[in-house]
């Protein structure tokens, strides 16, 4: 595998530890960094690139480098990413059981009819001014859902067993909507930031523009969830 590393550190507040991990083709980059599956959501410059490493495996050693120095609980791993990590995201919670809940963040997925996973906790983050990723890759509501392709929110929500109504709730310049009457282990939400662009929501802006501040913190929301429906 040609995966440069991973940076970690520990949240001692809530007690979690996170590792930051660059895809193959380095940090920032648009050549493959990621495994995410075949037949995605396309983004508006084409199909998505797709890396060649075992990133699985990536994961497994990650795991085992980080749990030489940070006491971990298996049955609690998560995975989030954002823009081609988000399609990772999608893929890791489709084809691993041992990840607990995902949140991918501006990214897309395949149509999940693959999955051994039986259900999987999800929430998703689109701004709706992506000019990236069509917010239609993961929000049913979205008018640029690419021809023939199911957002999403509404696969991730059909395969879990949940109904097609949600309730919404609002937060910073966005809105939350959680799918009605999803089984144990299997609540789907999504969040669309409005006016947001291909940026990490609430995150400060670093030097490849990924972070929006102004709007709600994706970081907050995403564990909240996590503590919520997949703990």
């Amino acid at each position: 595998m040609r995966h440069p590393g991973r940076r970690a550190w520990r949240h001692d507040q809530d007690g979690f530890a996170l590792a930051f991990p660059d895809g193959q083709g380095g940090p920032d980059s648009t050549d493959a960094p990621w495994n995410v599956g075949a037949s995605t959501c396309p983004s508006l410059y084409g199909d998505v690139p797709v890396a060649t490493g075992d990133d699985f495996a990536f994961l497994d050693a990650m795991r085992a480098d980080v749990a030489q120095d940070q006491c971990l609980d298996p049955s609690r791993v998560y995975v989030s990413g954002f823009s081609m990590g988000g399609y990772f995201a999608h893929h890791a919670g489709c084809m691993r059981a041992d990840v607990r809940a995902v949140a991918p963040h501006s990214g897309g997925t395949h149509d999940l009819g693959a999955c051994p996973v039986a259900r999987k906790p999800v929430i998703l983050f689109h701004g709706d001014a992506d000019d990236v990723v069509p917010d239609g890759c993961d929000d049913p509501h979205a008018t640029n859902t690419p021809a023939g392709l199911t957002p999403s929110a509404t696969a991730w929500a059909a395969r879990n067993g949940c109904a097609t109504t949600t309730h919404t709730i609002a937060v910073e310049r966005g809105t939350c909507s959680y799918y009605d009457g999803c089984p144990a282990g299997g609540q789907v939400a999504i969040c669309v930031m409005q006016g947001m662009g291909h940026c990490w929501a609430g995150g400060a802006t670093d030097p490849s523009g990924n972070g929006c501040p102004g709007w709600a913190s994706a970081t907050r929301l995403e564990w909240e969830f996590f503590k919520t429906y997949a703990w």
